[in-house]
């Protein structure tokens, strides 16, 4: 009779363990390294300063409808070291809007009026308040060009007779970080060769 030749020992070759580190090496740097980029961008979300997002944002709101201020007739620019008043173009027409800061509060106003209800006589008188942020301290200088000696100067005081201002330098500080602007006003130059 046949015999049989039957081998009882069972197992895994060196090759066979080979692959299946190599694999589970392969795996495993694949999860950690996930679990490592998982935890710097939680540690970088977890550090953000929302307070320092917030009023860059804000400056770049205010330096946006600066840019986008018209000369209308009936809204001047005024302004002082402490608020201003601008003419600008929103997405319902034109609008008089007011910065100035609430020295109960300590904040940033934004008082929005529409044109139309600065126009027409006997008309609402409404306006849209809204506090824009909190402010520890807020200054704005007006750029203008001195015809006499032929120099742009900044002045922190500007007359609705001066026309429309050149430039605003707006300055404030929250929780002890200072924020700096410089905002070109495009009407400026139309109303300049209009005069």
């Amino acid at each position: 009779m046949f015999k049989k030749n039957i081998n009882t020992q069972q197992g895994f070759t060196l090759v066979e363990i080979i692959v299946v580190s190599t694999l589970s090496s392969i795996i495993g740097i694949g999860i950690i390294s996930s679990f490592m980029s998982g935890m710097k961008i939680w540690d970088r979300a977890r550090n953000v300063n929302f307070t320092r997002m917030s009023a860059i944002l804000s400056l770049e709101k205010i330096a946006k409808e600066l840019r986008q201020s018209v000369p209308v007739e009936s809204i001047v620019f005024e302004g002082d070291s402490e608020s201003m008043i601008f003419p600008t173009i929103q997405a319902d027409g034109v609008v008089q809007l007011t910065y100035e800061i609430d020295f109960f509060s300590g904040g940033l106003l934004r008082i929005e009026k529409k044109l139309s209800d600065i126009v027409i006589e006997g008309g609402f008188d409404e306006a849209v308040t809204r506090k824009v942020m909190d402010v520890d301290s807020f200054s704005l200088e007006y750029l203008y060009y001195d015809w006499q000696i032929k120099e742009y100067l900044w002045v922190e005081d500007w007359d609705e007779d001066d026309g429309v201002f050149h430039a605003v330098k707006i300055d404030f500080e929250v929780d002890d970080q200072s924020y700096s602007k410089t905002v070109y006003v495009p009407a400026a130059e139309g109303a300049a060769d209009k005069g």
